[in-house]
């Protein structure tokens, strides 16, 4: 298992896996310790699973995150499990709408002297 990434980094690695054709599975512990699955085949996204929600449910969910901990299993054949799951382009924007920023990943108070990025 990774180190922790924040949403935005993790949002950047799904539209890399995209733009790449990614096959396989990310699988990964939201900071509420709670698991989830993202399945891609040849860059699209084809399963969405957070707990036991799947399609859209999950994706609201997952859109919550704050920060993960990710493994890649890639090449693995995916099955999806039940649920509709978006288009590719509509989980991206919806994931994306929730960053912090889309050149970087921390937000820093300009009063604040001790922020460090």
């Amino acid at each position: 298992m990774s180190n922790w990434i924040l949403y935005d980094d993790f949002v950047e690695l799904l539209r890399n896996h995209h733009l790449n054709a990614f096959s396989g599975l990310i699988t990964g512990v939201s900071d509420s310790n709670h698991s989830f699955q993202i399945g891609f085949d040849h860059g699209d996204i084809v399963l969405l699973n957070y707990r036991i929600k799947k399609g859209n449910a999950a994706l609201q969910l997952i859109t919550q995150i704050v920060r993960a901990k990710i493994t890649e299993h890639p090449g693995r054949n995916i099955q999806n499990t039940g649920g509709d799951v978006p288009d590719t382009s509509s989980v991206l924007s919806q994931l994306t709408a929730n960053t912090l920023n889309e050149t970087t990943n921390i937000t820093i108070d300009i009063n604040d002297a001790s922020a460090r990025p």
